[in-house]
């Protein structure tokens, strides 16, 4: 037996566990323009303005499009306090607002906390509990699942909250270990854990998810997962930096085949 106990027992050999990370890691890295997501984001706004990023049941936008509001929204965000590093609640469902506001968000210089307003009462309070929010982002609809000393910015679909101030986001300098958002696992011990992923951790993810997947030029994609899991970036970000199209799916319709079906074949 093994004394150190099985916590200390070797999986792999050391030459096997020397050739798989060889294996699953790139020779060369990345050729890509880096940086955080959002910075890759309004790369692609600066060099094809009018391709189409977002598209609803009901909506579309172009990249410029997108930029500006997300630049709009972070002014609002910074003049109301957020500063670099604060976490910022994301209490939207799945939708083209929530996007906007994921962008705003991290030109404001924050990461997200995403807020499912769908989840029973006891984690929504524990994830507010572990995170002590002072700013969130949400509707008329979902702003009452938050705490009434919330600062929350109410979003309708004009982004009236917004419309007067400047395209122009606020120029803070981001770092890779400064919070890209904060996701909660899943509980298996009773408790939600926490996990800061920092933009340096998203951006080499996405790198990763395009180079394994060999994806070049512009990707396409569907968002049908949830924002509170890693998975769901998965599909939302590889299109917006790249200059595809990402197709956001309303949780109603996704939970019905037949709406689902007659939306993927248009």
């Amino acid at each position: 037996a093994n004394a150190g106990g099985v916590q200390q027992t070797a999986m792999l050999h050391e030459d096997a566990a020397r050739g798989l990370v060889a294996a699953v890691n790139p020779a060369q890295p990345s050729q890509r323009p880096g940086g955080p997501g959002h910075r890759q984001v309004e790369r692609t706004a600066r060099f094809a303005p009018d391709a189409t990023a977002l598209r609803t049941a009901t909506r579309s936008w172009t990249y410029r499009q997108l930029d500006e509001a997300s630049g709009r929204l972070a002014n609002e965000l910074a003049g109301r306090g957020v500063r670099a590093r604060d976490l910022v609640g994301l209490c939207l469902e799945r939708s083209d607002l929530a996007v906007v506001a994921m962008l705003a968000i991290a030109k404001a210089g924050a990461g997200y906390v995403p807020i499912d307003p769908s989840l029973p009462a006891k984690r929504r309070s524990a994830v507010l509990d572990a995170v002590g929010l002072r700013h969130a982002v949400a509707t008329e609809e979902t702003a009452p699942t938050l705490p009434q000393d919330c600062d929350t910015v109410l979003l309708d679909a004009d982004l009236t909250v917004c419309a007067h101030h400047t395209s122009d986001g606020p120029q803070v300098a981001t770092a890779d270990g400064d919070p890209a958002y904060v996701i909660f696992t899943s509980g298996s011990t009773g408790v939600p854990k926490c996990v800061l992923i920092g933009h340096g951790h998203l951006a080499a993810y996405l790198d990763g998810v395009l180079d394994r997947l060999r994806l070049t030029g512009p990707v396409d994609s569907v968002a049908l997962s949830t924002l509170g899991t890693d998975l769901g970036n998965t599909a939302l970000f590889p299109p917006l930096v790249t200059g595809g199209e990402l197709l956001i799916v309303a949780p109603e319709v996704s939970a019905d085949a037949q709406a689902l079906a007659e939306l993927l074949s248009r």
